[in-house]
């Protein structure tokens, strides 16, 4: 899956690109001293929002990384095995 599909074709896709969107439309609210209490609410669910869609998008990134590991020595142990079966 190529990252664009996962950004848009995903829900934790669609709530990244949703939460930091709402982020930056905020930035200059926020830049204010005084901001409405219903912009510090929005504010803070997208800040959830992002930080729960990146560690959807981190747990993912570590199952990938740890299936290609695992792989990788599977395969020389599958093919150790077979050495020594067939050598002797």
């Amino acid at each position: 899956m190529r990252a664009r599909d996962l950004l848009l074709r995903s829900w934790p896709g669609r709530l990244f690109l949703l939460s930091a969107a709402v982020k930056l439309v905020l930035a200059p609210a926020r830049l204010l001293d005084t901001t409405p209490g219903i912009v510090q609410i929005v504010n803070g669910a997208a800040t959830i929002g992002l930080f729960a869609a990146l560690g959807y998008f981190t747990w993912g990134l570590f199952v990938l990384m740890k299936r290609r590991l695992l792989w990788r020595v599977r395969r020389k142990l599958i093919l150790s095995y077979i050495f020594i079966g067939v050598v002797p």
